[in-house]
This record gives C-alpha cells, sequence and structure tokens, in this order.
C-alpha cells in the first residue's frame, strides 16, 4: 500500500530539541559586527529580515524597508547599498505595478491574497525579463510582509505588524491581535509547534549560507565494506552520521544535532539516496556496473553533482558508475570523474570508473538517447501534470516508453504531484511499477513555495513512484 502522509510525521527527530540553543552561538547569532552577506546565487526571501544577511528580530535589530517598493527591509545604509545592484530592477518594476493608493484596507482571505500576488508578479514579468527569474524576485511578490490573519499588506497606513518572536518569519497585525497580550509563538501560529520551528528552520538555513558562503552539501567521507541500502535517513545517520569531516567550527557529532546541519546533509544527499533507494527497490544492487539517465536536470541537480559519490561510498561491489544528466536548464556541457570528486585528505579514495556528464538540452535530442539503453531512468520533480511543462516533456517521454526493460522513477515535491505525474504517464502508454509512496529519503530542508498557501512548506523528492513503458 502506498503512504500518502510526510514519512517523517510522528517519527523520531533527526536533531536535538534545543538545537537552536547550540545555533545561537554561531557568528550570525552573537557577533554585534557581522559583516558577511549572502551570495545571490544561494538567495532566499525571508520578509522580517535584512535582505542582505538575514539578520532582525532574532538579534533585536531595528530594520528600514526601502523607501522604493516599501517591502524588502535592510539592518543597516551598508547592507541597503550592498543589495540595490540585484534589487533595483524588481523595485522598480514593482513600485510600477503596485500602487499602494489602489490596496484596499479591508481583511481578505489567502485566495485572494494570492490572486493579488499571482497578478503583481505576472505584471513585472512581463516588463522585465533575466534575473527577475530569480526565486527570490518571485518569492519578495508573494510573501511580503502582511498580516497572516487578515492578509492586508504591512505596505498599507496603518497595518501594524507584529512579528513571531520564536520563528522571525510570521507577523500579525495589531488589529486582528486585539486585546491579546501574550505574544508567545502560539499567537502567531495557531498552538502549531512544528509550524513555527520550520519557519525557524527556513531561516537559520538561509543563516548558514550567509556564515558559509554556500550551502552545506557533501557526500561521507569513507566507504563501506559491504553493500548498505538503509530504509531512512535515521537508519542511515546511525551508521553514516559521524563521517563527514569537520567543515566547521567543531566536531560533526556535534554539530549534527542542529536543525540546519541535518537539513544540508539531506538536501545535498536526498538525490543519490533516493536513486539508492530505487536500486534496492528494482533489485540492482548487486551490479557491478550502472548506467543512469537523470531527465529534466535542473539547478538542484546540478549542485549536487559531487554527492553521487555517496552511490561509490554504499555500494563496495559496484566498480562502474556512469550518469547522464540532460536539461535545457543546465548552464553547459562538461564531464566529472569520480576521482576528482574527493577534495580533501579527510576522505578516502574513490574505487569507481566512469562519469557524471552534464548535457544541456532536452534529452530526445541528445546523442545519449541514440546510445545504449541505461539501467534507471530518473526525473527528480519533473511536474507532468502541468500542462506547459507537458509539451517540452512529451516527446522525451514518447521515447523512453520505447525502452521497455528499464523503470522510469519519479519523484514530486509531495504525494498530490506525484499522484498527477503518474497519472499523466500512464495516459501516454506507461504501466505502474511502485505507486505514489512518501519517500524515507526526501530533503529535511524546508522550501516555502510562494505559490502555495503561506504556511505550505515543501520538501525535495517528498514523494516518488517508478513506471516502466509497456512492451
Amino acid at each position: 500500500m502506498s503512504e500518502t502522509k510526510d514519512y517523517y510525521e510522528g517519527k523520531d527527530k533527526l536533531w536535538h530539541d534545543r538545537w537552536f540553543e547550540m545555533f545561537r552561538k554561531g557568528k550570525w547569532m552573537s557577533n554585534p559586527d557581522f559583516s558577511s552577506t549572502m551570495s545571490p546565487e544561494w538567495d532566499s526571501y525571508h520578509p522580517y529580515s535584512c535582505n542582505t544577511c538575514k539578520r532582525g528580530g532574532l538579534q533585536s535589530l531595528n530594520l528600514v524597508r526601502c523607501s522604493g517598493c516599501r517591502v524588502v527591509k535592510y539592518c543597516c545604509r551598508d547592507h541597503q547599498k550592498k543589495d540595490w545592484p540585484m534589487h533595483k530592477s524588481w523595485c522598480k518594476a514593482f513600485s510600477k505595478v503596485s500602487d499602494i493608493n489602489d490596496e484596499a484596507d479591508e481583511k481578505i482571505d489567502w485566495t485572494e491574497w494570492s490572486r493579488r500576488q499571482n497578478e503583481t508578479s505576472r505584471k513585472i514579468m512581463n516588463m522585465v525579463r533575466g534575473d527577475l527569474r530569480h526565486s527570490i524576485n518571485v518569492q519578495i511578490a508573494w510573501v511580503q510582509p502582511h498580516c497572516s490573519r487578515c492578509f492586508r499588506s504591512g505596505r498599507i497606513s496603518g497595518v501594524d505588524l507584529v512579528v513571531c518572536p520564536s520563528c522571525n518569519g510570521v507577523a500579525v497585525c495589531k488589529s486582528c491581535l486585539g486585546h491579546e497580550t501574550d505574544t508567545t509563538w502560539e499567537t502567531f501560529h495557531n498552538g502549531d509547534k512544528q509550524e513555527c520551528e520550520s519557519y525557524l528552520i527556513y531561516l537559520c538555513c538561509s543563516a548558514m549560507i550567509v556564515e558559509h558562503e554556500k550551502p552545506v552539501l557533501r557526500p561521507s567521507h569513507t566507504n563501506c565494506t559491504e553493500t548498505f541500502c538503509p530504509k531512512d535517513w535515521i537508519d542511515y545517520f546511525e551508521k553514516k552520521g559521524n563521517d563527514f569531516g569537520t567543515w566547521l567550527d567543531g566536531p560533526i557529532s556535534a554539530l549534527r544535532i542542529m536543525a540546519p546541519i541535518v537539513c544540508f546533509l539531506t538536501d545535498g544527499l536526498t538525490l543519490p539516496m533516493t536513486i539508492q533507494m530505487f536500486l534496492g527497490e528494482l533489485s540492482l544492487l548487486k551490479k557491478s556496473e550502472l548506467s543512469i539517465h537523470i531527465l529534466g536536470a535542473e539547478g538542484q541537480e546540478f549542485i549536487a553533482t559531487r554527492a553521487f559519490l555517496e552511490l561509490g561510498r554504499l555500494n563496495p561491489q559496484l566498480k562502474r558508475l556512469d550518469i547522464v544528466m540532460v536539461g535545457p536548464n543546465l548552464p553547459n556541457n562538461y564531464s566529472h570523474s569520480y576521482p576528482q570528486f574527493v577534495l580533501s585528505s579527510e576522505e578516502a579514495p574513490c574505487h569507481l570508473e566512469g562519469t557524471v556528464d552534464h548535457v544541456s538540452g532536452l534529452y530526445h535530442r541528445c546523442p545519449a538517447a541514440s546510445g545504449p539503453v541505461p539501467d534507471l531512468f530518473v526525473a527528480f520533480n519533473p511536474g507532468f501534470q502541468e500542462p506547459s511543462h507537458f509539451v517540452t516533456w512529451r516527446s522525451t517521454l514518447e521515447l523512453v516508453k520505447t525502452r521497455t526493460g528499464v523503470p522510469l522513477c519519479i519523484t514530486g515535491f509531495n504525494f498530490s504531484e506525484v499522484h498527477n505525474d503518474v497519472k499523466v504517464l500512464k495516459g501516454v502508454g506507461f504501466q505502474e511499477k511502485v505507486p505514489p509512496t512518501a519517500n524515507p529519503f526526501r530533503s529535511t530542508r524546508p522550501f516555502l513555495d510562494p505559490s502555495r498557501e503561506e504556511t505550505d512548506f515543501i520538501y525535495n523528492n517528498k514523494a516518488y513512484a517508478i513506471v516502466q513503458g509497456v512492451a
């Protein structure tokens, strides 16, 4: 039977309940002279934090907002200047299409809020292309400061927002608070502590990127002596949890009790570990040579290329592994060999032969599609159910369908997306092998998708299914 809920609902946490007390000791939280800023490449928007360093209420800082858009906030003039080259295009476009005088001073629901922000975003995108397609620019329009109860914008005169002191991620206006004097996390999250913690983790993951300039994405450092196919992250970390070196200040055994560390480790490893799970389900773990084609590869696959070394770490019987990533949004064409992925003396040598190839384009048009048939096709979060996506995917799916002996494994951000994708695949001639199921190796790092209801965090590869072409 397929599992429709989050795999980790009701299970023990992967981090300590008091992780934030340890996180407070870091520079982002405790250094009053903190000057690091986030690289635009990894940026995400937090409406109640400085748009440059992501600090704010948790550090008791008074923020000032941009006088142009009256949305984005900063902790100091210097950070506002540093962000202006990135912010100015969006700021000017937003100011043209969103007149604050046209915003009704009235209570609305999330559906109406969503409609308004979607319309605003559409107008902005029609005005300016290019860098405005970066995810942070979409997020700003959708999750700008607003009351989480009446959805009135914080830009409107007289709408005074009070921000949750625990997570710095949700606000309620003073009008909706009324005579409520107990402004603890319960006030802002209707008693849902998990929601509050998700907002806090989301912010602290950005904080770690600010401190270290990029996400902490890496495979483990040593090879297993026997094939290891864990059942979930709990099982994986019980064996490999202390096997990631000391790239931060302190031993990994102590650092790993913090939620952001676990979130980044799982975010980097979700791709190879999900594939390892597929190999186990399809009885492919005994093979000494494997070829895997990843279809529709995008940024997450490109960023986590080195993490595929983990498949070698877990499978000593595997001597050769060839992975071909193909996607129209990959930046360029090139190959990595596995010895290139071992970057420090702390890491064990890699026994694998083979390469990870990046191919920019559509799969049905690339040379790999007419070459040897792989052992496995994988599509991470493909979104077949979206009509505009399916138009691009159709020719590739028609080709993959003819490789009748090769399974196609797909993932999605939630169960319903995978269910709808499978429905589409059945409609074009695929047969279901494994129904939509909760993924035990989904990333634990929360992302706030601006097109969904604001409390609906998504997690990379949250659910999966396996299909195959019918002969």
